[in-house]
């Protein structure tokens, strides 16, 4: 059988790591694998997890495995709630090596030198100084987007939203039913999200962050790269805000489908 590892190693030589580098991977692999395909082989998660271990063999892996569609007075299965964040993190869940953190709407597949600090992060808000996003400020994180706009990715200018307490997002308590390990218990969440109305639109900041060379934009296999330090790219966009950028926008007709949808369940 013909060794595709070049194909692997050339997408990971974009990405600049050293061993002991924390990385955040965010991903959309359905091109990628269509490349691998026009290449004569299949594209598998698993032969790019290990070969980036084999890169960050003092380092540390962050994947999202975050549960976009989880509601208030739902529950969240720690070993069984599939995460809306892609293929790769799907496939990162079925293995042993990588552990879940117990964030019912943020939670990470961890794997390296950290896992047992992040595994051990607890705070009541998704967005809070001891989540993996306060995590991700205090420590230098490399993250690396695959082929997926910031729109779909940098969920951590939220956290710089929190942190700001910005008017067009508030503090919304949930409280959720979590399972691990066949044992139940009841979470209380604090979710700072938007308003009626409001519509994330994270466009013209990453426009501007890939101008300012804050974030590397590159192309391999036909397939977008995003690169960035976390924490330097939050206080540029601390910085963005302050000059009265944007990270949001009001559209009237989501505010009246959030009414109907409360009227509706209010039934």
């Amino acid at each position: 059988m013909q060794d595709h590892s070049h194909l692997y190693l050339k997408l990971i030589n974009e990405f600049n790591l050293k061993e002991d580098d924390i990385l955040f991977l965010s991903s959309d692999v359905s091109q990628l694998a269509k490349y691998f395909k026009s290449q004569g082989t299949s594209f598998d998660p698993n032969v790019l997890i290990d070969l980036l271990q084999k890169r960050l063999s003092k380092g540390t892996i962050l994947i999202p495995a975050f549960t976009d569609l989880l509601k208030n007075g739902g529950e969240f299965d720690w070993n069984k709630s599939k995460p809306t964040t892609g293929a790769l993190s799907n496939r990162v869940m079925k293995r042993k090596d990588f552990i879940r953190t117990e964030d019912v709407l943020h939670s990470v597949f961890v794997w390296g030198k950290h896992q047992t600090e992040i595994v051990a992060l607890q705070d009541e808000s998704t967005f809070g100084p001891k989540s993996i996003f306060g995590f991700m400020e205090q420590h230098p994180v490399k993250m690396v987007i695959i082929d997926v706009h910031f729109q779909n990715s940098f969920t951590y200018v939220h956290y710089i939203e929190e942190k700001r307490k910005v008017n067009y997002r508030k503090a919304y308590h949930w409280t959720v039913s979590f399972r691990k390990n066949e044992e139940m218990s009841s979470k209380k969440v604090l979710f700072y999200t938007k308003r009626w109305g409001i519509e994330t639109n994270l466009t013209q900041l990453q426009e501007q962050l890939i101008s300012k060379g804050i974030v590397e934009q590159k192309n391999v296999h036909g397939v977008s790269l995003l690169m960035l330090d976390v924490a330097e790219t939050g206080r540029e966009i601390e910085n963005y805000l302050n000059n009265g950028g944007k990270t949001h926008e009001f559209k009237l007709f989501l505010l009246f489908k959030c009414f109907v949808k409360a009227v509706i369940g209010r039934k």
